[in-house]
């Protein structure tokens, strides 16, 4: 690509992608099916659940494996209980044909192992059931105020339905093997050319493009493990590689605001004194929060007068907490999500001592607690429009005269007092508190996988923290799912909207000009390759791929010293050498003795590549030098004869000698001298043709 005249020193990132024109979205989702049907009945292609391990370790073995006793687990997937394409909209086969356009091509994952399942379901009722103890507590009470009473109720409405189907820190889509290499499947955008009418929509995409700058900027301070951010790229992905995809511990922040702390300050001061001072340390630095990512509420929400004190990193530790099951014995544990779909008191259920309950029990808890809490500030009518209502800072404090001491009952005071009264919340009907139900039941059926359960759980949570990857690609997923819908045709019918294009890309970071440039050869002329570029390997595998990068990087890291080693590892594993002792290999499985093999090539290359030279008098010196001995066995295995087999030379044999002999003196043996000129193309010939042995020997030695 020729670039002009300039004084770029550097390229940031060259950015290279392209799609295949010749064919369209239809025959497109064609293709792809054909690859992989091919792919499931050659190499073999699967789904992969999520936590299956990529690589043996000592504590469990890698999920790949081409075991199958009986052929049961075939059976299973192709007779038994065979993938059935629409039966279940959220199983593995049907997410993917969806999102690859092939919904109408009902054969695509037909047979594949782990179709049917629907374990991705569960990042969904996750999300559904912690909505209320995490981000629905947040954006209610912590940003109060931030939405006007109008829109407040549509807005936390969308941002919730918006969590629940498109947020995945898991990725929206399952990871498909094939052959013995997985790969994740993640629909992805560009943020910043995002175009959407939805107002909601707009708004939160640029605030996770501010955040996404800010994000980068604390990635580069804090050091975070990234390719590319050393000169020392093996030492960057070896960071990358130790960090797990889920966070290990959690953190608690406790969160002050602004009566308590002017409170405080009163009682080491004075009021005003005590007031003036927390306007000054409060309200500058949450108003430069709320500008440095443009944002402009309706009124300055709560979180701004907080004051968020350091994080307990002891509390949430994932070796001294439990997160899903309690530490106890095995017998003792009580499905606790079947408990709490089974609660009959909201205030026993409240007074419940939490000490030393599983984590996911206390968050399913709290956002049981906080759905009815909601509901009741509807007073039970999921139609009426939600306020929401701002929790006081201080709550029944003995002889306080002052309004701030002296607020009405809490929410959850609210909905105690109208279940003393008869009016048993439980009996509420409502499409949201019906969801998160459902959610719970889908839960309670995977109580006995508490991996499953964690690794959900977890996920959910990074979503509510550090996760903003998962907000980002949300949006991509959102797209993709809006364009898979059903469509209205032209003959007025409906049908879902399929097909696909095929494409790839790739880019390449901090590219630099070399201080010695070449100039661009002549069409026609080879091109120039500088000295010290090893070149490309092209492999037919992902193994051989593998095997190559490992043997040339140890070749390389002896082509620069002048020692006899400079030679090691300088081994030929071409295409065409494979080939050929696979042949060999496969005549030695037949019976047939190696020297026998090589000398067989031996003479037909001398005869087929130097027809004009008449080898056949030294072909038959050859096998006088170095004859095949057939040998012949008696009932107990020993060697009883020996008869000399005149038919083709040992080429094993006639290589041992050379090298033994030396070139000049195996030659003088078969009657030839390099020095008179008109026998050094039969001397170069036969030379050539035993160093091709030589080749072949070590072809087998490194196969």
């Amino acid at each position: 690509m020729p670039l002009a005249e300039t004084n770029l020193q550097v390229i940031k990132r060259l950015f290279v992608f392209g799609v295949k024109a010749t064919l369209n979205s239809a025959q497109s989702a064609e293709r792809l099916h054909e690859l992989l049907v091919s792919h499931q009945f050659s190499n073999g292609i699967n789904i992969v659940t999520p936590g299956t391990p990529t690589n043996n370790t000592p504590d469990a073995p890698a999920g790949f494996s081409t075991r199958d006793p009986g052929h049961e687990t075939s059976y299973d997937v192709t007779v038994a209980t065979p993938y059935t394409p629409g039966k279940n909209a959220q199983s593995n086969g049907d997410l993917l044909r969806v999102a690859l356009g092939n919904r109408k091509t009902k054969d695509t994952f037909a047979g594949v192992a782990e179709a049917s399942s629907d374990e991705c379901a569960a990042a969904k009722h996750m999300n559904v059931a912690l909505w209320q103890s995490t981000w629905g507590y947040y954006l209610e009470q912590m940003m109060t105020g931030f939405w006007s009473n109008d829109n407040v109720d549509a807005n936390l409405t969308w941002i919730r339905q918006h969590f629940i189907e498109h947020v995945r820190p898991g990725g929206p889509l399952p990871t498909i093997r094939v052959g013995k290499q997985p790969y994740g499947l993640l629909p992805v955008t560009a943020l910043n050319a995002w175009v959407s009418t939805d107002s909601k929509e707009n708004a939160l995409i640029q605030l996770l493009v501010n955040l996404r700058d800010f994000w980068i900027i604390l990635s580069k301070e804090n050091k975070t493990p990234k390719l590319g951010r050393t000169n020392d790229p093996q030492q960057d992905l070896k960071e990358v590689l130790q960090h797990d995809a889920l966070s290990s511990s959690f953190q608690l922040r406790n969160v002050n605001a602004r009566a308590y702390f002017y409170n405080l300050l009163s009682l080491i001061f004075n009021v005003q004194t005590g007031q003036t001072q927390g306007e000054t340390a409060i309200g500058q630095s949450g108003q430069t929060v709320l500008s440095y990512f443009k944002l402009t509420p309706f009124k300055t929400p709560r979180i701004v007068d907080g004051i968020i004190f350091s994080a307990d990193a002891k509390l949430f530790n994932f070796d001294n907490f439990p997160l899903v099951l309690p530490k106890a014995a095995q017998a003792e544990i009580t499905n606790y999500i079947d408990n709490l779909l089974k609660t009959t008191n909201l205030e026993a259920l409240s007074a419940t001592d939490v000490k030393g309950k599983p984590l996911l029990y206390l968050l399913l808890r709290h956002s049981m607690l906080l759905e009815y809490a909601r509901l009741s500030v509807r007073e039970g009518d999921g139609s009426k429009p939600f306020i929401p209502e701002r929790e006081q800072e201080f709550v029944n404090i003995p002889g306080a005269t002052d309004s701030s001491f002296t607020a009405g009952p809490t929410a959850f005071q609210k909905l105690i007092d109208l279940e003393k009264s008869g009016k048993n919340p439980l009996g509420w009907k409502d499409a949201r508190l019906s969801e998160f139900h459902n959610s719970l039941v889908q839960l309670k059926s995977l109580f006995n996988q508490p991996d499953v359960l964690s690794r959900y759980m977890v996920g959910t949570l990074d979503a509510c923290s550090y996760r903003l990857d998962a907000w980002i690609t949300s949006f991509a997923t959102a797209r993709l799912n809006t364009l898979r819908q059903l469509k209205m045709q032209p003959d007025g019918g409906y049908d879902y909207i399929d097909g696909v294009y095929l494409g790839g890309y790739g880019w390449i970071e901090n590219l630099k000009p070399k201080d010695t440039l070449l100039d661009a050869p002549n069409k026609g002329t080879a091109p120039l390759v500088p000295s010290d570029n090893p070149g490309y390997t092209h492999t037919p595998s992902l193994g051989q791929a593998a095997t190559v990068a490992v043997l040339r990087n140890g070749h390389l890291s002896y082509t620069d010293t002048n020692s006899e080693k400079s030679d090691l590892l300088a081994i030929n594993l071409t295409s065409e050498r494979v080939r050929t002792v696979s042949v060999l290999l496969r005549g030695i499985r037949n019976g047939q003795p190696l020297g026998a093999l090589l000398g067989y090539r031996f003479e037909r290359s001398l005869h087929e590549n130097y027809p004009t030279l008449g080898f056949n008098r030294y072909i038959a010196k050859c096998r006088e030098l170095a004859p095949q001995i057939s040998k012949k066995l008696d009932s107990e295995g020993e060697v009883s004869e020996s008869v000399p087999a005149s038919q083709v030379v040992d080429g094993w044999r006639l290589h041992k000698l050379y090298k033994e002999l030396g070139e000049n003196a195996l030659l003088e043996k078969l009657g030839l001298l390099k020095l008179d000129p008109s026998q050094l193309p039969a001397c170069n010939a036969i030379i050539t043709e035993i160093l091709e042995l030589g080749n072949l020997l070590d072809g087998l030695t490194h196969y």
